[in-house]
């Protein structure tokens, strides 16, 4: 027996070379970009809206600054509590309250810078979602909100202090006391 020879311009292949004979699908390279995202998740992936959250209530800490990365954050932090608690102590609390009002003013101007960094200290990406975005927005908008209503009522208590003082319905004493308001007490016996 002698092997049939296919016809002209056709080829034969065994079913096993023809699988051998297709070409496999090139397979892209990897994006570099998960390669620093494997690098983050090391350390742990930080979230944006975490580091809003600190930023918006705890302000005067520096912890979003410490949850960033940031070796100023953690320093920012013992200054604060530090400052919190000199300013319970006579005398000391005089060094104190100028230390608690300087980092308080810093924590305002790190929500306003914090807003836009979307990055951590290494320069990794800061996780966030559009929902995150959207939380984010709403602490930011309570922060200003209140920040707002906290200057309009300090205001509004220094004119109400000065108005009381100038009419003489309250003169403080020299020893501290409350002055010349009626007692209450006394009208209704």
């Amino acid at each position: 027996m002698t092997p049939e020879t296919p016809p002209t311009g056709t080829t034969s292949t065994t079913a096993p070379e023809a699988l051998e004979a297709t070409p496999e699908p090139m397979s892209a390279p990897a994006p570099a970009a998960p390669a620093a995202a494997a690098q983050s998740t090391s350390k742990g992936a930080r979230s944006y809206l975490v580091m809003m959250v600190l930023a918006v209530f705890l302000f005067p800490t520096g912890l979003a600054r410490a949850y960033r990365g940031e070796q100023i954050g953690w320093i920012r932090l013992w200054v604060a509590i530090g400052s919190y608690i000199s300013t319970l102590i006579p005398l000391v609390n005089l060094l104190a309250i100028p230390v608690f009002l300087v980092v308080f003013v810093w924590g305002i101007v790190d929500v306003f810078l914090l807003r836009s960094t979307r990055t951590d200290a290494d320069g990794a990406a800061l996780t966030t979602t559009p929902r995150d975005d959207k939380y984010a927005k709403g602490f930011y908008i309570y922060f200003i909100v209140s920040m707002i209503l906290g200057i309009v009522g300090f205001i509004a208590s220094i004119i109400l202090i000065i108005v009381l003082i100038v009419t003489g319905a309250f003169v403080p004493d020299s020893d501290g006391a409350t002055g010349n308001l009626p007692n209450i007490s006394e009208q209704y016996r």
